[in-house]
């Protein structure tokens, strides 16, 4: 086999690495986050915990505190009572929402503008084909490796303190959630990972002599 078709078979693997592995995964990935969130956000859950100087009762619906009753005993028999007089939502929850938000528009934006931008390499020709899809495989590898980063910034968000943390609230247990546990993002970083090793193949081996592609920075500012 020749440079010529060796070139050839590479861009065509190339190619179909972002039109097939890449755009598949993201939209699986999407929906099972859209799933997991709706899933959480019908989660319903009633703690009641006692102590020696306090009771606390905390009713939660999906993202949303819906009753808190605590009662303190203090010295000398004086009783503190405080309620919920309305619906609150958490400040970790909505940092949490707000960043799987922002990940289901990158997602749709790299997808819409890989298949754009992978129609548009075809139809220039084979002369500058493997130059310009090795610097698009480049650029997904910063846009996913960039998500990746992004939902376990998420994930840590709605890490809640713990009784360790904080032993003068012993009489209430909070609960640390995982992204791991809720979100796939593995399939993300599994695909960020492929993306890695075709772009240092051939983007960055000494040998390659890669230019950025004409849809360099529209790619960029879109995808933000």
């Amino acid at each position: 086999m020749g440079i010529a078709e060796e070139e050839a078979e590479l861009s065509r693997e190339m190619v179909q690495f972002l039109t097939n592995d890449v755009i598949s995964q993201l939209r699986t990935t999407q929906s099972q986050l859209e799933d997991a969130e709706r899933r959480w956000s019908r989660m319903e859950t009633q703690e009641e915990a006692t102590g020696k100087s306090m009771k606390a009762k905390v009713k939660i619906d999906g993202h949303l505190v819906t009753e808190a009753d605590i009662e303190v005993n203090l010295r000398r028999g004086y009783l503190v009572n405080s309620k919920l007089h309305q619906a609150c939502v958490l400040d970790q929850l909505l940092e949490f929402h707000r960043a799987l938000q922002l990940q289901y528009r990158r997602m749709e934006n790299i997808v819409r503008l890989l298949e754009k931008q992978v129609s548009s390499i075809q139809d220039a020709g084979d002369g500058r084909l493997l130059q310009h899809t090795s610097s698009l495989v480049a650029q997904v590898v910063t846009e996913l490796g960039s998500m990746c980063r992004d939902l376990r910034t998420g994930g840590n968000a709605v890490r809640l303190p713990s009784t360790r943390r904080f032993p003068y609230c012993s009489q209430l247990d909070h609960v640390s959630l995982d992204l791991h546990q809720v979100v796939p993002c593995y399939d993300v970083a599994l695909c960020a990972g492929l993306a890695k090793r075709y772009a240092h193949r051939y983007v960055c081996a000494p040998s390659a002599t890669g230019t950025r592609c004409d849809g360099h920075v529209e790619f960029m500012h879109l995808v933000m």
